[in-house]
């Protein structure tokens, strides 16, 4: 799974609750750079994003309180993330 991140932001989106396929700029990092969180889940007080790097590649993920968002820019939307469902091939036993 990649992102596409060849249309660099052009600037902050309007402020709204924070949802499901969210961009948003990445602070700091160790070791690797950091471009954007993308929200994958947004359940009560806690939002898991994945973290991708400038070629859209997927390094990491994370969960932080709801509360670190709402005050971050919104930088994109990945369209259509809120709807994807996977398949899982469970192993028998």
């Amino acid at each position: 799974m990649k992102f596409n991140t060849e249309a660099a932001p052009t600037g902050a989106l309007s402020p709204r609750s924070v949802r499901v396929g969210d961009v948003y700029p990445c602070k700091g990092g160790r070791g690797y750079l950091k471009k954007a969180w993308v929200v994958l889940s947004v359940r009560e007080d806690r939002t898991t994003v994945i973290s991708i790097n400038e070629e859209g590649e997927i390094i990491c993920g994370e969960t932080y309180g709801t509360h670190a968002f709402e005050s971050r820019d919104l930088i994109g939307r990945v369209e259509g993330l809120e709807e994807l469902k996977f398949d899982i091939q469970w192993e028998p036993k």
